[in-house]
């Protein structure tokens, strides 16, 4: 929840004990409910649990957080692939899977950027 003080943004502090007890607590869903050997994908039971998860993890922003949150996606990619939560949720766990790329990507792209300013500062 975000609280406003004089004009400013002020954002929550993460707990991550928290975070790390809710992701135990799903892998252990995860694990009992693909041990009842039911017909169904344990996503049906979990999926909107996992993609929660998954946006939490990618929200933190680091890429090793972010990578994390795409495995948690992928438990539930094929599930959400046949389209009984519709194509929203599809785009959704897509856009969780590739979120890591794109600040790789960024990173990457900044880090050359840097270079590049480097080498004017040298080579007017």
């Amino acid at each position: 929840q975000k609280r406003k003080k004089k004009g400013t943004v002020v954002e929550p502090e993460v707990d991550m004990t928290e975070i790390a007890e809710c992701i135990d607590l799903l892998d252990r869903a995860f694990k009992f409910v693909q041990g009842l050997n039911l017909k169904s994908h344990p996503g049906h039971l979990l999926g909107n649990a996992t993609v929660g998860v998954s946006r939490m993890l990618v929200s933190l922003g680091d890429v090793k957080s972010m990578k994390f949150g795409a495995s948690w996606a992928e438990k539930v990619r094929e599930y959400f692939s046949y389209g009984f939560e519709g194509n929203g949720m599809v785009k959704v766990v897509d856009s969780l899977l590739n979120a890591w790329k794109r600040k790789a990507g960024d990173e990457k792209e900044e880090g050359t950027n840097d270079q590049d300013r480097k080498k004017s500062k040298i080579f007017p």
